[in-house]
C-alpha cells in the first residue's frame, strides 16, 4: 500500500489518485432545419410573357435553320461528288440521285426562307411589345412627375383664406329641388319611350300600300303624327323646367348670410379679395391684343368710359361684397375689375394696346350693372341709415339696360316701330346736343349713312324718321368721317397730332363727349332697372365671362 508522503503537495497527491470516468454527454438531437419555402416568382406583364415567349420560339428556329444549312451542305457535297465521277456521266442511276440531291437542296433553302419571315415577323412583334411597354412606363413616369409637381404647387402655395358663408352645405331646399329634377326627367324617359313606341306603329303604316288608300289609315296615321308632336312638346317644357330647376339652385349670389357681416368677416373678406387679386394680377400680362376697327373706337372708348367708373364705384366695396357673394363671382367680378383697370393703363401708354373687346366691354358692363344693382338693394335693407343718409344722386347707379343701349343687331325691318317717346328730337339745331344719348352702335350705322343721299336712303328702306336725324347731323358726321379717313391714311395737317396721340384721347373727341355727358346726366332713378331675365348669373363661372388671357386657376 502506498504511504501518502507528507512532503507532498496536494497537486501531486491529486495525480496519483484515480480519476473518476468522465460520464458520455448525451449528444443534441439535430433539429430538422424547415425546408426554404419556395419564393413565388413575380408574374410578368403579358405583354414581357409574350416577347419572352416569341424569343423562345427565335431560337428554336434558328436551330432548326442550322440543321437545314448543315444538310444542304452535305448534299452539295454528294451532289459534286457524282458530278464529278466519270463514271456516273454514263449511269442513269447516278443522274437520278444528282437530280434528287439538287431537289432536296432546294427545298430546304425554301424551307430557310420561310423560317428567316417568320423570325422577322416575331422580331417586329418584339420590338412593338418593346415599344408599347416604353411608352406605357414613359407615360406612367410622366404622371408620376406630373403629381409630383402639383404637390409641390399646393404645398409652395399658400393657403387660400376662405369666409365661413364659402363653405356651402346641400339645405331642405336644394334637395327637394334636385329630388323635382329627378322626377321631371323620369317623365321625360316615359314620354320619349312612349314616342318612340308610336313612331314605330306610323311607321308601319306608311310602308303599307294598302293603308295609303283607307280613309281610316290616313286618319290613324294623323292621329300617330298628332300624338308623337304633343308628346315632343311636353318633353320641350319638361326640359326647359328642368333648367329653370337648376339655374334655382344657384340663381341667388347672396348665399346663407342675409345679416350684417361682422368686422373680423370684413376683414376676412378683404383677405379673400386682395389674394384673388395677386393671383390675377400674375396673369395680366398674358392677356391677347386685339385690332379694334377705327369704325368702332368711339363705342370702345364710350363702354370702356362707363365699365370703368362701375370698376372704381365696386372696387372700395368689395371687401363686403365677399361677405355676401360667392367665391367665383368674387373671382370673376375683381378680374373684371382689373381688366379694366390694366386696359386703361394700356390705351394712356405711349404705345396703345387694345386687350378687351367691344362685345366684352358690353358684357361686362352688364355684369357690373347688375351686380350693383344686388349690392344697392342689400345694402338698402342691411344698412338702412346709409340709405337713408346718402343723397339720391350719390347712389350706386344701375345704367341703362344693354337691350336698349344696343338694338344696332337687327335690320331696319325687324326692328319696331319708334313711338313718339322714343323719336329724336329733329328740332334740336345739328351739333353735339343732338348726339347726346345716342348709342354707340346706332351712331355707327348713321356714320356709314352719312354719305349717302336721302333718297336712296329711302330706297334702302331707312325709316324716314332716321333720315331726317341723318339730314341734321350730316356735316358733324361727314367731318368725323373724314377726320378718320385722314388719319388712316396719313395725310392732313392734324397727321403728326393724330399719329402720336395715344388711343384713349379719343374718348375726349366731339362725339365721344357728347355721348358721355348724355348718359352722365342721367339720374340713377331715370335709369330703367334691369329686369330678371337680363341679369347675369352671378353664382357660377358659367354666368361671367372668362377674359382671353385671365382664366383664373382654383
Amino acid at each position: 500500500m502506498v504511504q501518502g508522503n507528507p512532503m507532498m503537495s496536494a497537486a501531486q497527491r491529486s495525480i496519483l489518485q484515480p480519476q473518476p470516468q468522465p460520464q458520455p454527454q448525451p449528444q443534441p438531437q439535430p433539429q430538422p432545419q424547415p425546408q426554404p419555402q419556395p419564393q413565388p416568382q413575380p408574374q410578368l406583364p403579358q405583354h414581357q410573357q409574350n416577347a419572352a415567349m416569341a424569343r423562345g420560339m427565335i431560337e428554336e428556329i434558328q436551330k432548326r435553320i442550322e440543321t437545314l444549312r448543315n444538310q444542304s451542305i452535305d448534299l452539295e457535297k454528294k451532289r459534286n461528288a457524282l458530278i464529278q465521277d466519270p463514271a456516273s456521266k454514263m449511269n442513269p442511276a447516278a443522274a437520278q440521285q444528282i437530280k434528287a440531291c439538287c431537289e432536296e437542296i432546294q427545298k430546304r433553302k425554301m424551307l430557310i426562307q420561310q423560317m428567316l419571315l417568320q423570325i422577322q415577323k416575331l422580331q417586329e412583334g418584339i420590338n412593338a411589345t418593346m415599344s408599347t411597354m416604353l411608352t406605357q412606363q414613359a407615360q406612367q413616369q410622366e404622371q408620376e412627375q406630373t403629381q409630383q409637381q402639383q404637390s409641390a404647387m399646393q404645398q409652395q402655395q399658400p393657403q387660400r383664406p376662405q369666409l365661413p358663408h364659402h363653405r356651402q352645405s346641400q339645405n331642405a331646399s336644394t334637395a327637394r329641388t334636385t329630388a323635382r329634377i329627378e322626377e321631371i326627367q323620369k317623365l321625360i324617359q316615359m314620354q320619349r319611350d312612349q314616342v318612340v313606341d308610336v313612331e314605330k306603329k306610323r311607321n308601319v303604316l306608311s310602308r303599307d300600300l294598302a293603308a295609303k288608300m283607307n280613309p281610316i289609315m290616313a286618319l290613324q296615321y294623323k292621329s300617330y303624327s298628332e300624338d308623337i308632336r304633343k308628346r315632343r312638346m311636353l318633353i320641350q317644357r319638361m326640359s326647359l323646367d328642368i333648367q329653370e330647376l337648376q339655374d334655382s339652385i344657384n340663381a341667388d349670389p347672396v348665399i346663407q348670410q342675409r345679416r350684417r357681416p361682422t368686422p373680423q368677416e370684413e376683414e376676412e373678406g378683404g383677405q379673400v379679395v386682395e389674394h384673388i387679386k395677386r393671383d390675377a394680377m400674375s396673369r395680366l400680362n398674358n392677356m391677347r391684343a386685339y385690332s379694334v376697327p377705327d369704325i368702332q373706337r368711339f363705342e370702345f372708348n364710350a363702354l370702356l368710359e362707363q365699365v370703368y367708373k362701375c370698376a372704381q364705384e365696386m372696387e372700395p366695396n368689395l371687401p363686403r361684397f365677399a361677405c355676401f357673394w360667392k367665391p367665383d363671382a368674387i373671382r370673376h367680378v375683381v378680374t373684371m375689375i382689373l381688366a379694366t383697370q390694366h386696359q386703361k393703363q394700356q390705351l394712356a401708354s405711349p404705345h396703345p394696346r387694345y386687350t378687351l373687346e367691344v362685345n366684352t366691354l358690353r358684357t361686362m358692363l352688364k355684369h357690373f350693372q347688375a351686380a350693383l344693382e344686388q349690392y344697392n338693394n342689400l345694402t338698402a335693407v342691411l344698412y338702412p341709415e346709409l340709405s337713408q343718409n346718402q343723397p339720391q344722386n350719390q347712389q350706386l347707379p344701375s345704367g341703362p339696360p344693354l337691350q336698349s343701349m344696343y338694338p344696332s343687331q337687327q335690320s331696319p325691318s325687324q326692328r319696331p316701330a319708334m313711338n313718339a317717346e322714343q323719336k329724336p328730337d329733329i328740332s334740336v339745331p345739328s351739333g353735339l346736343a343732338g348726339l347726346q344719348g345716342m348709342d354707340p352702335a346706332r351712331l355707327n350705322e348713321f356714320m356709314k349713312s352719312a354719305s349717302v343721299p336721302a333718297q336712296e336712303l329711302r330706297t334702302r328702306g331707312i325709316p324716314e324718321v332716321a333720315i331726317k336725324w341723318i339730314e341734321s347731323h350730316r356735316p358733324i358726321l361727314q367731318r368725323h368721317i373724314q377726320q378718320q379717313q385722314e388719319y388712316r391714311a396719313g395725310i392732313g395737317a392734324g397727321m403728326n397730332a393724330d399719329a402720336q396721340r395715344p388711343a384713349s384721347n379719343l374718348s375726349q373727341s366731339p362725339l365721344n363727349a357728347g355721348a358721355q355727358q348724355g348718359a352722365s346726366q342721367l339720374s340713377p332713378s331715370q335709369r330703367p332697372a334691369i329686369s330678371a331675365d337680363q341679369k347675369p348669373d352671378l353664382s357660377a363661372s358659367n354666368g361671367l365671362i372668362d377674359l382671353p388671357g385671365m382664366v383664373p386657376h382654383d
